[in-house]
Formats: structure tokens, C-alpha cells, sequence
């Protein structure tokens, strides 16, 4: 399941990439007095991730049995429009960031193991299908806080990153430091420290995850080495960005490497 604990974690940067352009007025604004506002919405997500990770633990070991979760019944209850916003998403991260260590470990024989969801009927539901279709439950509710067409992409700037792992025909180490700014789909950086006397990278997002750049430095002996770069963006465990990076020196031996570098 290691493919939808990523595909959570994905979801999860790019709502709170969103959720940063919405006001507070915007958060507690009711459609209607019978409707949830948008931080009522996020704290059904809280309510509902709380809810099934008991489930994604409960039925591997205790299969068989039957949880049931109102939603209306908790949305009421626990208040959610007089919540503080920061600290519900705050907890909306961490609850999910949670939820997809716990999916990541799951073993294989387990995601057969059935729960009854049914509040009148019987309905079962075995593990596979209960995770999959929480992601999916979650992607719907975040459609309503900010439809698709409304949302941002990823931005890098203001971000500072350090590299945390290099093939060995890299002169960058964990020493280095790389100060990003974006603006639109365009990015640079600069950067130093280690065997990098002072570098600079120019390049652009071809997609939301994707950044195409070339970069050129001078290196402790001098010497102007230049190169380019394909990064794929995606989110730790710990809700820091990280740049898998594929590389290629376009001076000397022209060689290609690896390397990966994280948030701090």
C-alpha cells in the first residue's frame, strides 16, 4: 500500500498549499444555515480520519466486527465552526500524515480482513477497500473547500533546502544550503557551502511536481562547472518537501547522477 500512503501524503501537501489562500471570513462563511462552512467540512475530515484509524488498526487484529460513524452527530458536537483554524489543520495534517505511516505498514494478508460499516444493513468492507476509499472520501471533501479549477501550485519560494544524498560524481554535499524563489512557473535559487564556493540555478515548473533547471557554480578549486537537472517534488512523512533530483554536468566528463535534497 505504499503507492496510496504517497498518493495521501500528496493530497495532503497540495490542500495545505491551497488552504493558504483562504481568509477566515472565507473558512466560516455558511451556504446555508442546514450547510457546513468550509472549516465544519475540514473538521469532518478531522472527525473522519480519527474515526477510521481506528478502523485501519482495529480490523487487523479484531476482523470481523462492526464500527459505525455518524458524521452529522460528531459535526455537531464537537463544534468545529468555533474551532481555531490554524490548529485544526494543523491537526487535520498530522492525523493523515499518521494515517498513511499506518497504511505504509500494513502487511499484505491484512487488507482481506473485513469491518461491517453498515448503519442498517450489513456491509462489509475488507481493509484494501476502507483505505482506498478514504483517500477517495478525502479528495471529495477537499473539492469543497477549494475546487480544482480554484487551486495553486506548489511554490518553492521563500523555501531553503539541504542535500541529503548525492551520487559520488556530485560536488554537493550535505553542507550546501539552496535559498529558492519562484515566481509564476519560474524559479532560481542560489546556493553555497562544502566544495561550492557560490552557485546559482535558473529553470520552471513544467508541471505541479515538476521543476526543469540548469545551475552553474564555482567550486572550491575554481573551476565554473555547469549542468542540468530534472526534480521530481513530493512530501515526507514529516510534511517537509523534497526534490528527487536527476542530474547531468554539461562540462567535463558530462556524467549523469542522482541526488536528493529536503526542506529545513
Amino acid at each position: 500500500m505504499l503507492s496510496v500512503a504517497n498518493e495521501l501524503r500528496e493530497v495532503i501537501r497540495l490542500a495545505l498549499n491551497d488552504f493558504s489562500a483562504i481568509r477566515t471570513k472565507e473558512w466560516l462563511a455558511k451556504p446555508r444555515q442546514d450547510k457546513w462552512s468550509k472549516l465544519e467540512i475540514l473538521g469532518h475530515l478531522v472527525d473522519s480520519a480519527i474515526n477510521n484509524t481506528r478502523r485501519f488498526v482495529e480490523v487487523q487484529y479484531l476482523p470481523n466486527q462492526k464500527l459505525i460513524y455518524h458524521q452529522n452527530e460528531w459535526v455537531a458536537i464537537t463544534k468545529h465552526q468555533n474551532a481555531n483554524i490554524q490548529a485544526h489543520l494543523n491537526l487535520w495534517k498530522s492525523l493523515n500524515l499518521h494515517i498513511a505511516r499506518i497504511i505504509e505498514a500494513i502487511p499484505e494478508e491484512n487488507l482481506t480482513k473485513v469491518y461491517d460499516t453498515g448503519k442498517g444493513d450489513i456491509n462489509w468492507c475488507d481493509l484494501e477497500y476502507l483505505i482506498k476509499d478514504y483517500v477517495k472520501h478525502t479528495k471529495h471533501h477537499l473539492n469543497q473547500i477549494i475546487p480544482e479549477k480554484g487551486r495553486k501550485t506548489i511554490s518553492l519560494n521563500g523555501k531553503i533546502f539541504r542535500s541529503i544524498s548525492n551520487t559520488a560524481n556530485g560536488e554537493v554535499g550535505n553542507e550546501v544550503l539552496f535559498h529558492y524563489a519562484q515566481k509564476n512557473e519560474i524559479v532560481w535559487a542560489n546556493y553555497e557551502g562544502g566544495k561550492i564556493k557560490q552557485g546559482i540555478l535558473f529553470g520552471r515548473m513544467t508541471s505541479d511536481d515538476t521543476l526543469e533547471f540548469e545551475y552553474r557554480h564555482y567550486n572550491n578549486s575554481d573551476e565554473l562547472m555547469t549542468g542540468k537537472c530534472l526534480s521530481k517534488i513530493q512530501i515526507t512523512n514529516n510534511g517537509k518537501l523534497q526534490l528527487l533530483e536527476k542530474w547531468q554536468w554539461t562540462c567535463k566528463d558530462y556524467s549523469k547522477g542522482q541526488s536528493v535534497i529536503e526542506e529545513v
